[in-house]
């Protein structure tokens, strides 16, 4: 789950009971359990991600979101330093850093095209440059924008990320682009292909919402890939 945050997660997706119980590495490191939602910490990085867009979309809900929207992990690994500590891409080596976001940039591109999207919104520094790279080399002519990431380790998320935010959304047209409803659309209707693809870098996430680090200290929900 993109920006797993243990609320957002079971009580706006509705995702529960899927994740009643989740599976379990056969090595993990002791101070980053895998623990599904019987996670006792929260995120700080997700509640802002998905409060942001539980307020834009109201009573609908997350069905509102998703006809238009697809939340993609640029990388979808996460990394533990010894002490338990988080480590963002950038402070990998070099030579491993750079095939493993290469690696990922192609996996965005292909994404991007399988599913249709008109643009990505890349949520970090990171997952802006990478995504432009990537469809840049694919020769795609999408539309790379960009969110600052709601982590707390950016000073800038900390002075009303939600409300900048916002308000950057609807400057890109991307807030009505998302969440206005099909006129012709059931609720029955299965989503159509995503305008946006909201993109975060890592293991934290129509436009296709690409987030990317740095990353909240707290352990994944369900083995978390948006946060490294």
């Amino acid at each position: 789950v993109p920006f797993g945050e243990l609320e957002s997660v079971r009580d706006w997706l509705g995702l529960g009971q899927a994740l009643a119980s989740v599976s379990r590495p056969p090595r993990e490191h002791p101070r980053r359990p895998v623990l599904g939602l019987r996670c006792p910490r929260s995120e700080v990085s997700g509640a802002r991600f998905w409060g942001l867009f539980r307020s834009l979309c109201g009573p609908p809900g997350p069905a509102l979101l998703f006809r238009r929207c697809f939340v993609h992990n640029l990388c979808p690994l996460a990394f533990l330093a010894a002490s338990g500590r988080n480590l963002t891409p950038a402070e990998l080596p070099a030579g491993p850093r750079g095939e493993l976001l290469e690696a990922c940039g192609s996996s965005l591109a292909r994404v991007v095209r399988l599913l249709g999207v008109g643009t990505v919104l890349a949520v970090g520094r990171l997952a802006e440059q990478r995504a432009r790279r990537a469809l840049a080399a694919s020769g795609s002519p999408v539309r790379v924008v960009a969110l600052p990431h709601p982590s707390p380790r950016n000073p800038r998320a900390n002075r009303g990320w939600q409300e900048e935010a916002a308000a950057r959304l609807r400057e890109l047209g991307v807030a009505r682009l998302l969440l206005t409803p099909d006129p012709l659309a059931t609720p029955a209707d299965p989503p159509t292909s995503p305008s946006a693809l909201l993109t975060p870098a890592c293991p934290q996430p129509g436009a296709l919402l690409t987030p990317d680090p740095p990353g909240d200290p707290c352990p994944p929900v369900a083995q978390r890939s948006d946060d490294p």
